[in-house]
C-alpha cells in the first residue's frame, strides 16, 4: 500500500484532525484516511448527481422545444379565417393576438 507523508500542517488543523480522530475512537492516521475516503465518496456522488441533473435539463429543454414546435404548427394550421382556433392557440402560448 502506498505511503504519504504530510508536512507543515498548521497547528489549528492538526489539533482539529486529532480531536476529530479522538471523538470517533480512531488514531490520527485512520481518522485522516476516513476523512479522505469521505471526501472522495462525496465528490463521486456530486459528479453523478451533476450528470443526472444535466441529463434532466437536456430532456426538459427537448420537451420545451417539442412543445414550442407543436404550438407553432397549431398556429400555422389555424388559418387566418378561424378566429376560434387562433384564440385557443393564443391561450396555450400566452401570446396576444
Amino acid at each position: 500500500m502506498p505511503n504519504l507523508t504530510v508536512r507543515n500542517i498548521p497547528k489549528k488543523e492538526y489539533a482539529a484532525l486529532r480531536k476529530d480522530a479522538e471523538r470517533s475512537g480512531r488514531s490520527l492516521n485512520s481518522g485522516f484516511l476516513a476523512m479522505i475516503h469521505e471526501r472522495s465518496v462525496t465528490r463521486r456522488r456530486r459528479r453523478t448527481a451533476m450528470r443526472q441533473i444535466d441529463k434532466l435539463r437536456q430532456e426538459i429543454a427537448g420537451s420545451r422545444i417539442n412543445r414550442a414546435a407543436l404550438i407553432s404548427s397549431r398556429i400555422a394550421t389555424a388559418g387566418e379565417g378561424n378566429n376560434h382556433a387562433q384564440l385557443h392557440v393564443a391561450k396555450d402560448t400566452g401570446r396576444r393576438l
